[in-house]
């Protein structure tokens, strides 16, 4: 793997982990702006890594990680907290993947 790679899912894996641990901070997080605009920030970073920061021709080598759903969450992100809070769980298995992934 490739120095950029590293460090790109480093960046993802460091960022979903963030937004898992505000979730599991405040049980109902999707009530409190702050903390759901953190989580969101988040889940914008992963998603800008496996969009722009991870080398697309290294993905193949990493099928367990959802790439394409990843890159896409930022895009999703612009309709509505109600497809954040719909969303967190695949963001769990998309961290889950990430760990995986990154063994």
């Amino acid at each position: 793997m490739t120095p950029t790679a590293e460090a790109a899912l480093r960046a993802m894996r460091r960022n979903a982990r963030m937004a898992l641990g505000y979730a599991r901070d405040h049980a109902r997080w999707y009530e409190t702006s702050l903390v759901t605009d953190a989580i969101a920030k988040r889940v914008e970073e992963v998603a800008e890594a496996a969009k722009s920061r991870f080398p697309r021709a290294l993905r193949v080598e990493y099928p367990q990680i959802a790439w394409e759903e990843m890159a896409g969450m930022r895009d999703r992100l612009a309709l509505s907290e109600p497809t954040l809070r719909s969303g967190f769980g695949r963001a769990e298995i998309l961290a889950g993947d990430l760990d995986r992934g990154a063994r």
